[in-house]
């Protein structure tokens, strides 16, 4: 099945920089919901796999007991296909990609680089087609375009992160210069709290040499 249009929010985005990018090999769900040809990523869990003769090997056990526990708490969301780090599709991820396909048979998938070369957002979606090549029917990868829905708050915070993981730039990020703001405005208030009070305190002197 063709999918034409994909969200995804930017939370889930900063996902990545919970999972490893050294030699190990993550692999994530995600879920979400699908109203005809729209996806909608929503959440994340971690698949357990095995190495199997240099193989990964997902471990449906654990997606089992992984799916009925956010079964029981998102009731709403459906397994919509799987993610992981690198820069391009690979044919290991290919043969994850099949077995992903024994659990949705039409499932995403998400590539994300953890060291882009470039300022543009670096996730690539792909769908997945069966076409013939050489004869053969073989799995190829399909990009998909995609657009993320995001808040206030989590534009900040996808801000912070990007600009403090290059602090060597010297740059602020948003959330830096909010709290910046916010830290002079509650000073500013303090000061000025602290000058009324000064004042009410002397008025009552007066008022009670006055009286005596």
């Amino acid at each position: 099945m063709s999918t034409s249009a994909m969200t995804t929010s930017s939370s889930e985005v900063m996902d990545v920089d919970d999972v490893p990018t050294g030699k190990s090999v993550m692999a994530k769900g995600v879920t979400g919901t699908q109203v005809g040809r729209k996806l909608e990523i929503k959440n994340s869990f971690e698949l357990v796999y095995n190495m199997i003769e240099d193989e990964i090997i997902i471990n449906r056990d654990y997606y089992n007991m992984k799916e009925e526990q956010f079964k029981q708490v998102f009731c709403d969301l459906d397994f919509l296909g799987w993610y992981t780090t690198g820069d391009t599709a690979t044919e290991s991820d290919i043969k994850i990609h099949k077995q992903i396909c024994e659990i949705n048979e039409s499932p995403i998938f998400l590539k994300l680089n953890p060291h882009p070369i470039h300022s543009n957002l670096p996730v690539c979606v792909y769908e997945s087609i069966i076409d013939i090549v050489s004869g053969e029917a073989t799995m190829l990868f399909i990009e998909l375009p995609y657009t993320i829905i995001t808040e206030e708050a989590e534009r900040m915070g996808v801000d912070h992160v990007a600009r403090m993981a290059n602090n060597d730039s010297g740059e602020s990020s948003l959330v830096a210069e909010h709290l910046t703001a916010q830290y002079n405005a509650i000073k500013m208030l303090h000061v000025r709290v602290k000058i009324l009070l000064d004042y009410l305190e002397r008025s009552r002197s007066w008022d009670t040499a006055c009286q005596s």
